[in-house]
């Protein structure tokens, strides 16, 4: 999945009735989307689909802009991962 396409998929799952996040996704910022977003799920312990997890962990190079938001990311997916299990 493109950085756009994880974006996108995530506002559906993690944030449906958010509105806020479509600014950014429009602006093409999918990373600040996708900080923002998965952040939300993870503060909300809203489980996300495994396939989507794994999009987000594959494409952290291309959405982080420095390493606080590679840690970030991070552990955001370490807090979502057990909600599958």
């Amino acid at each position: 999945m493109t950085p756009q396409e994880v974006a996108e998929e995530l506002i559906r799952e993690a944030t449906p009735d958010n509105d806020v996040l479509l600014s950014p996704l429009r602006a093409g910022v999918y990373g600040a989307v996708v900080l923002d977003a998965l952040e939300h799920a993870a503060t909300h312990r809203i489980p996300l689909r495994s396939e989507l997890l794994d999009a987000i962990e594959a494409a952290i190079d291309d959405i982080a802009r420095d390493e606080i938001d590679v840690q970030s990311l991070t552990e955001d997916l370490a807090v979502l991962r057990p909600l599958w299990a």
